[in-house]
């Protein structure tokens, strides 16, 4: 069979699918091929077929089925196959029998050169139309340190692709195409999404020094620094100080967040302006266009702690495993941090009735993301004219539990 890209192929007639490979060094006699894709909770025997120039080796695998399914049918699941330090295959297939004609095939990746230092990682989009939204996530976290973005595409509107495919051709963004083969994707959690990160971090091993792990409506916001660079350097050197642990590497660096009220408030807002030096065409701006790191500075007094709804920037050479909310396995020694809230938090831009406590940390990056937002929303303005921006107040994503 030919090759394919971006596409779960299936493993035979089970309930289970393939999508990607990527050939990963674990240490010098360990090298192994991780296939990501997800199936059904089953205690099928794992074979693998490692092609190369017309030779194919048929060994056993096995597969580990990753947390965060939420009991659903299907499950993000991670084939590993073993193979020779010297063996370096460039196709691979997964069978649940040695004796079977395989009818998936996927390239193996093998790992890049560096090629940036922070890359964002977004979960799956599914009818997804607020072209705003999109503008300011990317924008945004360009000013805090994003240099490239991946976004897995399982629905878009029309408006929609037209801005991606303008970020993918200003090399800022890759979309993969995200057919899930389920007919009904209430099977598998959130889309996938567990699939989707893992992919992406691994994608990216090598490619990024840093992988960013959050959705769109939300961003890590640094409560005294300008870039995440800065803020990751002061993260470890606390972990250090307050841990006196030199040989365990920091594999992930956890972030508590807090909802912020996506709520209009006019009386704080004009102490605000005083404040921030906010002009009247900034406010104009804001308003229409529901920039909501902007104005939006209203939170929760209390911040949700380490496992619940708090996300990650990663070291990919030092993930296994990663999750939603906090990397689940890392590698060798390397280990994870939670970040001081006090240093940054999580914005996350979202209705909710305890938002009490005044936040007014990203209005700090108003003034260097205030003409990439105007040029950019001025280059899309016909499509958010035809784009129905959805009106005041705004729900984006229901909540992980």
């Amino acid at each position: 069979m030919s090759r394919h890209t971006e596409a779960f192929q299936p493993i035979n007639d089970n309930d289970a699918w393939v999508y990607s490979a990527y050939y990963d060094v674990m240490r010098p006699n360990l090298t192994v091929i991780r296939v990501i894709g997800m199936a059904s909770r089953n205690n099928h025997t794992v074979y693998c077929h490692m092609s190369k120039d017309g030779y194919t080796a048929i060994g056993k695998g096995k597969h580990k089925f990753l947390v965060e399914d939420h009991y659903k049918e299907y499950t993000a699941t991670m084939f590993e196959c073993f193979v020779g330090p010297k063996f370096k295959p460039t196709s691979i297939s997964i069978t649940y029998k040695p004796d079977v004609t395989p009818t998936n095939l996927l390239e193996i990746q093998y790992p890049k050169q560096r090629e940036r230092n922070f890359t964002v990682c977004y979960p799956a989009l599914y009818g997804y139309n607020n072209i705003s939204r999109i503008i300011q996530a990317i924008e945004i976290n360009r000013v805090l340190g994003a240099q490239h973005f991946f976004i897995y595409n399982y629905s878009i509107s029309r408006e929609m692709d037209a801005v991606l495919r303008h970020y993918q051709g200003e090399g800022v963004l890759t979309v993969l195409q995200w057919p899930l083969p389920l007919s009904d994707v209430k099977g598998i959690w959130y889309y996938g999404e567990v699939v989707a990160i893992n992919d992406c971090v691994y994608r990216n091993k090598f490619v990024s020094q840093y992988v960013v792990i959050h959705d769109i409506d939300e961003f890590i916001i640094p409560n005294h620094h300008m870039t995440w660079s800065d803020l990751i350097e002061a993260a470890e050197l606390e972990y250090l100080g307050r841990h006196n642990i030199w040989n365990r590497p920091i594999g992930s660096f956890t972030f508590e967040s807090a909802y912020f009220k996506t709520l209009w408030n006019a009386r704080l807002w004009e102490q605000i302006k005083k404040n921030f030096s906010i002009t009247t065409d900034e406010e104009i701006f804001f308003k229409k266009y529901f920039v909501f790191p902007f104005y939006q500075v209203v939170r929760q007094s209390s911040v949700y702690k380490f496992h619940k709804r708090t996300k990650t920037i990663v070291r990919p050479e030092h993930i296994l495993v990663s999750g939603i909310h906090y990397t689940h396995a890392h590698r060798g020694t390397a280990n994870y941090t939670v970040v001081s809230n006090d240093m940054a938090i999580v914005h996350h831009y979202r209705k909710n009735k305890l938002c009490n406590f005044t936040d007014t940390s990203a209005l700090r990056f108003k003034q260097l993301a205030y003409p990439l937002l105007t040029a950019s929303f001025e280059k899309f303005s016909h499509l958010l004219k035809q784009n129905n921006q959805p009106q005041w107040p705004i729900t984006f994503r229901k909540i992980h539990f």
